[in-house]
């Protein structure tokens, strides 16, 4: 067996040993593709499978890698990816849907706290000498509050498991659901993203990013909130329409938000100085366990593409088997 060429296009994680001790065995050898252009092209013309972060992969892209066969995303998103023409040209597209659930869920209650108990405003007033609720504002008893989950896929219904322990009441709104009623135990599923936020104390976005859902909060939508909300989002950034947002909360419509994702990133410095936001850097998926599952789920879907095998979480459709072709 000749061997063949695994391409990383952009960085995740310190090292690409976990992807190795995968497909080494089966004479698959992974790289990271070079800084230097000329190398570049060579590796690019050269290698069979794409493993990528953030990397756009588009109709020149492709044009550029001939060889390739197999493109795998490390994540769920892959609205960087032109499925379309990746279909077209016969290249199998996979993604990693199912990992850092737990820990995407264990930053969203993170978020949620810290916002619903002043905690950045407690934290700089005790740092710059101060003491006492003053600085802090009203804050409000979980226990009885409702949370509303926009998306009620894997993270979601985690986030529900962990709210409903600190004694929060959960609805959840999703596209992909039809009937309203009681869903996962005492979640109820609403018919509509108008009536979650207008029931909710609480809004949680955990839906994917598409055309359908870019900017789904809106300055429509955060009025339709309850006066005095709050806004977590460790889903995707352009779910958010950033400046409706601060608007918000510069009217008081919002009493603060959570966010740990961007429309752009790294955002604008002048986010950071809002008492009223409480900001991460985009690391809610992150722990080492998670990485290491990450790199590890998305080099067996690159060999399984390359041996013949089926391929888990894959995006772009199998060919149809050649009796229903005939048929």
């Amino acid at each position: 067996m000749s061997e063949q060429l695994a391409l990383a296009l952009d960085h995740v994680g310190s090292s690409l040993d976990p992807e190795a001790a995968i497909l080494a065995p089966l004479g698959i050898t992974i790289d990271y593709v070079s800084s230097d252009p000329d190398r570049r092209s060579r590796q690019l013309v050269q290698a069979e499978a794409m493993l990528l972060n953030k990397a756009v992969v588009n109709a020149s892209f492709f044009s550029a890698a001939p060889r390739c066969r197999v493109i795998v995303t490390y994540g769920v998103g892959h609205d960087h990816i032109d499925l379309h023409e990746a279909e077209r040209r016969g290249v199998i597209v996979a993604h990693v849907p199912d990992y850092c659930t737990e820990e995407v869920a264990d930053h969203t209650m993170a978020l949620l706290l810290a916002v619903a108990r002043g905690i950045r405003r407690g934290d700089a007033l005790v740092r710059d000498g101060g003491w006492g609720l003053e600085a802090i504002g009203p804050l409000h008893r979980l226990r009885g509050r409702v949370l509303g989950l926009v998306g009620f896929g894997r993270i979601a219904r985690a986030v529900a498991e962990r709210a409903r322990a600190f004694g929060l009441s959960v609805v959840a709104y999703d596209p992909a659901f039809h009937r309203p009623g009681q869903v996962d135990g005492p979640v109820t599923l609403l018919a509509g993203l108008r009536a979650l936020l207008a029931a909710s104390d609480i809004v949680s976005l955990h839906l994917p990013l598409s055309a359908g859902t870019s900017r789904i909060i809106d300055q429509p939508a955060l009025r339709q909130m309850k006066r005095g909300a709050i806004l977590i989002n460790t889903s995707r950034g352009a779910l958010v329409d950033l400046a409706a947002l601060l608007e918000a909360l510069d009217s008081g419509q919002l009493a603060g938000a959570g966010l740990d994702v961007f429309p752009d990133e790294p955002p604008d410095p002048t986010l950071v100085s809002r008492p009223d936001l409480v900001v991460t850097p985009h690391v809610g998926y992150y722990s080492i366990e998670s990485m290491r599952e990450l790199k590890e789920s998305a080099a067996r879907a690159v060999a399984a593409a390359l041996t013949g095998s089926p391929v888990a979480n894959r995006l772009t459709p199998a060919p149809r088997p050649a009796e229903e072709l005939v048929r």
